[in-house]
């Protein structure tokens, strides 16, 4: 009987670090999402200079992330983003309009998967 309490304590336990790892992805990707916008100016400008330079700034902050991220996402979701990065990155250097934009587009596609599919509703606890 004395050991019921343990429940709770784990519950809220659980729920607490949910919420703090969910904060933590919401925050790195406002930061990228914020650079995402100038990234794609950049592109469409055909200034592949700065291009560099912001694509290399969101890098800096998945990269930062990304030591903490995969202990609570799902893994195939993270290899999404990453080979995004890759693929944007490779599209850049070769300084390709098109690819560069199509690239930009799946990179912030894959970074918004992340974020819906780790935010808590009923679906993700059933």
């Amino acid at each position: 009987m004395k050991k019921y309490w343990l429940l709770p304590l784990v519950l809220a336990a659980i729920i607490a670090l949910s919420v703090l790892s969910i904060n933590y992805l919401g925050d790195t990707t406002r930061r990228i999402d914020h650079i995402l916008p100038q990234l794609e100016d950049s592109i469409a400008a055909e200034n592949w200079s700065e291009a560099q330079l912001q694509y290399t700034a969101a890098k800096k902050i998945w990269d930062q992330a990304n030591k903490i991220l995969p202990t609570f996402i799902n893994h195939d979701d993270m290899r999404d983003v990453q080979v995004a990065f890759v693929d944007l990155e490779t599209a850049i250097k070769q300084q390709d309009k098109i690819e560069a934009t199509r690239e930009l587009a799946a990179l912030h596609f894959y970074i918004d998967h992340v974020l819906e599919n780790e935010h808590l509703n009923l679906q993700n606890l059933l």
